[in-house]
């Protein structure tokens, strides 16, 4: 699965989604076009089915092809660097981070995160993510975050009912406050809400 433009879905819902992403230089955008044009060549000439569809990111075209056949195969391989991607880790479902080498599965999330996928998942939205220019909870990194979503067993229903929480911290007052803020941002992040 390839981008083909930004997901019209997400802009949408945030306008300024990936704005904070700075355009390439003349030099990086003919390595990008001359890298592109031949990663569309050479997926054209590959024996195996690919799929880019305009407004569409690859995450939600992986997101719903690993959702809708995972039970059809033993095993699912996912060969991606992006985070994003451990929400969809099962039992049968895998990456393969092709630069760090390391399989993540299930229960290697579980141990080095202290997470489920629902936790992880929750926990990218209460923290937001600053790569994709999506503004989360002001004082919660990825450790509270994940606290957080442990503690109300990756649910964003359980969190939001929990609200307001006790507590004279600054963060909690912010996730006091900030309900729209996980409302939309579980929109933009939970690759199998839609």
């Amino acid at each position: 699965a390839y981008d083909y433009g930004k997901s019209q879905y997400r802009l949408n819902l945030l306008p300024e989604y990936k704005a904070n992403r700075l355009p390439p230089s003349e030099d990086e955008k003919e390595h990008y076009d001359q890298f592109f044009a031949e990663l569309n060549r050479t997926a054209e000439n590959l024996p195996y089915f690919n799929a880019r569809l305009y407004g569409v990111e690859a995450d939600d075209i992986i997101a719903y092809f690993i959702l809708n056949l995972y039970e059809h195969y033993k095993d699912v391989w996912l060969i991606s660097s992006d985070r994003d991607m451990f929400q969809l880790l099962k039992g049968n479902v895998h990456i393969f981070n092709m630069f760090s080498r390391n399989e993540i599965t299930a229960k290697s999330l579980k141990t080095d995160k202290n997470v489920n996928t629902e936790e992880y998942m929750l926990s990218r939205v209460i923290q937001g993510d600053s790569g994709d220019n999506i503004k989360g909870i002001e004082g919660i990194g990825e450790v509270r975050g994940q606290e957080i979503s442990r503690n109300h067993q990756g649910s964003l229903e359980k969190l939001i009912t929990a609200l307001p929480l006790k507590g004279k911290s600054k963060y909690i007052a912010n996730l006091n406050a900030g309900k729209e803020i996980l409302i939309r941002n579980e929109k933009l992040i939970n690759l199998a809400g839609r």
